[in-house]
């Protein structure tokens, strides 16, 4: 059996990380906007949002809570499947939808005993329910799911020489980019700039989910091809590692 080594093309993908950063923001506001549009279906009225903050009053239904996560876990599965299929070129934005629905942030926020899964088990469990232990069943769980997603990303990575660093990147990516342009954009709505609402968000809100989808297409090619060469890491192999050649 030959020896699996890593690929002698030391690289680091930039292209694929810059890349990454409207991939980012249109997911964040896709899962903004899966909170709002569930809110008018199951309670006949948009949830009214900010750039990370939303809310629809009296609603009996606890599907507006749980329409952003569920996508946030549609789109890791999508990009695990993606990537225990694609090629080389497939893997770059399989793994690059993994880390978008941003995985850490939902494992943190749940360990931290916050997030929308734990108001979710609230709902679903009532009054009756141990506090502690349904905390510790809501993290472990969403936990299991982000670290299945995230090994797959790893897995698909192998063959690459800064396969650590890219991980690594795109682990922290969903955070680092949503930490600070969040609030400044939030600064911006609470001056009244472009802060008519239309479908429960404002117009500042719109444009901005707009403008990633244009980021997203214009750095499509970064992201499925993020090493000039086309260069990536090797397909996933049934029943054995991967070898790079």
């Amino acid at each position: 059996m030959e020896t699996p080594r890593l690929s002698e093309d030391r690289r680091f993908p930039w292209r694929w990380l810059v890349a990454l950063v409207p991939l980012v923001m249109l997911v964040h506001e896709a899962h903004e906007f899966a909170h709002t549009l569930t809110g008018r279906l199951a309670c006949g009225r948009w949830a009214e949002r900010d750039f990370n903050r939303w809310s629809i009053g009296a609603c009996d239904s606890w599907l507006p809570i749980a329409g952003g996560p569920l996508f946030s876990y549609l789109l890791m599965a999508a990009g695990a499947l993606l990537a225990m299929r694609a090629g080389r070129t497939g893997r770059w934005l399989a793994v690059g939808l993994i880390f978008a629905a941003n995985p850490l942030a939902r494992a943190v926020t749940a360990a931290s005993g916050h997030g929308d899964e734990m108001l979710v088990a609230r709902n679903w469990a009532g009054a009756g329910v141990d506090p502690a232990l349904l905390h510790a069943a809501t993290a472990g769980l969403v936990l299991v799911l982000c670290a299945g997603a995230l090994a797959v990303a790893w897995r698909a990575l192998g063959g690459l020489a800064r396969r650590p660093a890219v991980f690594a990147a795109g682990l922290v990516a969903g955070i680092a980019i949503t930490g600070p342009v969040l609030p400044m954009l939030n600064r911006l709505l609470e001056a009244g700039n472009l802060a008519m609402s239309m479908a429960g968000a404002p117009l500042l809100v719109h444009l901005f989910t707009l403008a990633s989808a244009v980021g997203v297409l214009a750095s499509l090619p970064w992201l499925a091809h993020p090493l000039p060469d086309g260069k990536g890491p090797e397909p996933l192999r049934a029943g054995g590692r991967t070898t790079v050649r």
